[in-house]
C-alpha cells in the first residue's frame, strides 16, 4: 500500500476532495481562491454534519512580500 498518493492536476480542484478521509490542501497564487472555498465549505458545513474529509491539512505557499495582498484570506482563516 503506498504511503502517499499524489493525484492531479485537475480542472476542478474542489470536485473530489470530499471522497477522501484525509486531505492535504496546498494553495498558492490563483489557486488560493478554490482553497478558500474548500476551507469554508469544510469548516462551516461539512464537519458540522459529519461529512468527509475527517482530517484536512492546509498549506499556504506565498512570498513574504505578497502577504499584504491576501488580507481577505487572512481574515477568512481567522474566521474558521
Amino acid at each position: 500500500k503506498p504511503l502517499i498518493r499524489v493525484d492531479g492536476p485537475h480542472a476542478a480542484p474542489a470536485q473530489t476532495y470530499s471522497v477522501y478521509r484525509d486531505v492535504m490542501l496546498v494553495g498558492s497564487g490563483i489557486g488560493l481562491t478554490p482553497s478558500a472555498a474548500i476551507l469554508s465549505a469544510v469548516t462551516r458545513y461539512k464537519w458540522k454534519k459529519g461529512f468527509q474529509p475527517e482530517t484536512l491539512r492546509f498549506y499556504w505557499v506565498v512570498r513574504h512580500s505578497e502577504i499584504d495582498s491576501f488580507d481577505w484570506f487572512i481574515e477568512l482563516l481567522d474566521d474558521v
